[in-house]
């Protein structure tokens, strides 16, 4: 059976390759469509079908975790019969959604973006009828990667996920001259779909094909319901900020979702790490062991604050160098550059609080106390559409983009005070608070540099600021590597 660093390295490894393809395929999306308003419309035409991934497949995906881990350490047989019936429920149910979006999608897009002329809105519409298949591709995708990680197939997940980009890439440059931005929506579908096909061949034999039985997922659907009502007050957020945004000039959307493509290549390995974590976080749950439970959530979190802190900060202290770097070029212009790092700052804390809040949130769903998280969807609402209204006018899209980051950090504290009074102290704030006077002490002096005293200091400062803060995570990954490979 794998474990919880073992998966992290094999999924590292193969997040390594999938982000490097990644920065290509977004390098080559910059290149060709730049902030047009066309890619504006892709982006908002593709948001809706993300949100209801989210919705269901998401809060589906975190309520079998615990329920699947259970299952699968008791009776190997029952849990297999689950799995299919989780996978087949979500695909009927994607597939009736996909028919709503068919029939209506204008009015969908204009939910989205009130703001937009009327091409623009009816390209978007135009569009969001393609992106209903990807929307139950990425369904199943999101149950399956859950059941995979769940069972320790950490390598056979990892693995199957580097095929999107080696697949949408060749598309996307292929069909580009073609099918202009939608070649991005294009490469996106016959990339998942390639994912969702490999991850089948990889996991069927954790499957037993049955009749399909609603009795089966009763309990995943039970639990889901809080989620997914959290999740559905939640998303409210993403359209308020889409509002927003659609009534600032163009390109505001493509800057907001480039900055969050970018800071997504900072978090991967967080990400992957927090993942595999929730399996080892449910097992402990599952047989009452709260100590070993909230030892797991501290090392989660002073791990993930380790490696990410100094990272987002990297990025925050020169975000114009990285960005004209890899982005700068073709139809992506100077002026695109700057607009992507206003959001990439103001997005800045909610990357560095991502990771923390999930694995809380991991902690409350494998405990069962879904409703604290129902509460704090719902406040969050007010919030963000206050710090949108008050924050735009002043800040524009970098406004939004901060508004999200000071909602999540009011989010994140009433679920921290929660948590910790269930199951004791697990943040490690002698980490934090060292790390972030650092951090804040090196961003300001990288701030005060220009040209190349700026690229060579600040780099060197923060390679060595990185090294040290997470320099026992780097030191496991190498030594579990080497004893691997010494193991073959």
């Amino acid at each position: 059976m794998q474990s919880v660093a073992a998966g992290t390295i094999y999924i590292s490894i193969f997040t390594l390759i999938s982000k490097a393809l990644g920065l290509v395929r977004n390098i080559i999306t910059a290149s060709l469509f730049g902030t047009s308003w066309r890619l504006d419309a892709v982006f908002i035409a593709m948001k809706p079908s993300s949100l209801a991934v989210s919705l269901f497949a998401g809060a589906m995906a975190s309520a079998l975790v615990p329920i699947y881990v259970d299952k699968r350490l008791h009776d190997e047989e029952r849990a297999k019969e689950l799995a299919w019936n989780v996978v087949f429920w979500t695909a009927v149910i994607y597939a009736l959604i996909s028919i709503i979006f068919f029939v209506f999608p204008l009015q969908i897009v204009k939910l989205f973006a009130p703001g937009f002329s009327s091409e623009i809105l009816e390209y978007a519409a135009r569009k969001l009828k393609y992106v209903a298949v990807l929307m139950i591709i990425m369904a199943i995708q999101t149950v399956l990667g859950s059941l995979m990680r769940s069972a320790r197939k950490f390598f056979q997940y990892g693995f199957s996920m580097i095929f999107y980009n080696i697949v949408a890439i060749p598309v996307l440059v292929m069909t580009a001259d073609n099918f202009g931005e939608a070649a991005y929506i294009l490469s996106t579908i016959t990339g998942q779909f390639v994912v969702v096909l490999v991850m089948t061949i990889l996991f069927h034999r954790h499957f037993k094909i049955a009749k399909p039985s609603l009795t089966a997922v009763s309990g995943i659907l039970k639990k889901s319901s809080f989620l997914m009502s959290s999740r559905a007050i939640g998303s409210i957020n993403l359209i308020v900020d889409n509002a927003f945004a659609s009534m600032l000039p163009s390109g505001r959307i493509s800057s907001l979702n480039y900055a969050i493509l970018l800071l997504g290549q900072f978090q991967a390995f967080v990400g992957i790490f927090v993942q595999n974590s929730f399996t080892e976080l449910a097992e402990h749950t599952s047989a009452n062991k709260s100590d070993l439970a909230r030892e797991r959530m501290k090392k989660t979190a002073e791990s993930s604050l380790k490696v990410i802190l100094p990272l987002t900060l990297w990025l925050v202290a020169m975000p114009n160098f990285f960005i004209g770097l890899l982005l700068e070029r073709g139809n992506f212009t100077a002026q695109s550059t700057g607009l992507v790092s206003a959001a990439i700052i103001g997005y800045s804390f909610l990357a560095i609080i991502a990771p923390i809040s999930a694995s809380i949130n991991q902690y409350l769903i494998a405990t069962n106390k879904l409703k604290i998280i129902l509460y704090v969807s719902t406040f969050s609402v007010f919030f963000n559409a206050f710090f949108d209204w008050i924050l735009m006018k002043p800040l524009a899209h970098a406004g939004i983009a901060l508004s999200s980051s000071l909602v999540a950090l009011i989010a994140t504290s009433v679920t921290y005070t929660y948590a910790r009074r269930s199951i004791g102290e697990f943040m490690p704030w002698g980490v934090l608070t060292k790390r972030v006077v650092i951090g804040a002490i090196l961003t300001f002096l990288v701030w005060k540099l220009h040209g190349f005293d700026k690229i060579a200091i600040g780099s060197a400062l923060f390679t060595a600021f990185f090294l040290w803060s997470a320099r026992d995570e780097i030191g496991t990954v190498i030594k579990k590597s080497l004893g691997k490979i010494k193991r073959r």
